[in-house]
């Protein structure tokens, strides 16, 4: 099982000399732009990661991204009392560049006058698709949900282990993230691709999520600058 917890590659680095303490995103001028990672708190300073001849490199995986390209990717999604959580589902799917092999599992912690994640996802579904009220749900199959009362909710570390036995057999990769989420356009092949830029095949993928607004509104991606990229 290989895992994908959002957007940024754990590598196996040493740390070189201290980046400029200012700088926050280390934005370092060209040839100096490596990246950095921060100590401290309260007394921290910017390293930057460097690339070591002098210990073991982890095995890259085999082959390459698009041997991948109907590998299942298992998405687990905790929620509590979050009435974003179908828009998160629906932008999941509509933003996969492959839609097909997505498999979604929500732990949903409700109290009983909020929206139900997956009916309200199956609502909007039919509505875009142009379905009656009575069709069945859009891709109903690919997308499994355990309800719990909010009142008994016991924090989100117990809410995410509780979708432990939802995991599908077939899946090859696992996203875990939160229900208020927008996704890249082709999200999943593009996290497919950086698992494999990390050059370890135990790499685990994980990031602060960036705000929506760094996204073009048909899911294209902004630098820094804002720039369409």
């Amino acid at each position: 099982m290989k895992w994908l917890l959002a957007l940024a590659a754990v590598v196996e680095a040493g740390l070189g000399p201290d980046c400029d303490p200012l700088d926050r995103k280390c934005t370092l001028p060209a040839p100096q732009r490596e990246p950095c990672v921060w100590v401290g708190p309260h007394d921290g300073k910017w390293l930057r990661i460097v690339d070591r001849e002098d210990i073991p490199k982890p095995c890259p995986p085999v082959g390459s991204a698009s041997d991948h390209d109907q590998s299942i990717v298992y998405a687990a999604i905790a929620s509590f009392r979050d009435s974003i959580c179908p828009d998160t589902i629906t932008n999941m799917f509509l933003r996969a560049k492959y839609p097909d092999r997505i498999r979604v599992a929500v732990i949903q912690q409700n109290l009983p006058e909020d929206l139900d994640c997956l009916e309200k996802y199956c609502d909007d579904a039919r509505i875009a698709q142009n379905l009656p009220a009575d069709a069945p749900c859009p891709r109903r199959g690919q997308i499994s949900i355990k309800r719990f009362s909010s009142e008994e909710a016991k924090g989100p570390t117990w809410a995410r282990a509780q979708d432990t036995d939802m995991l599908p057999d077939s899946a090859e990769f696992c996203l875990r993230t939160d229900s208020h989420m927008t996704f890249a356009q082709d999200w999943d092949t593009l996290q497919i691709q950086q698992w494999y830029d990390a050059q370890n095949e135990y790499a685990v993928l994980s990031t602060y999520v960036a705000d929506s607004t760094n996204l073009n509104d048909d899911g294209s991606m902004r630098n820094v600058n804002g720039v369409r990229s």
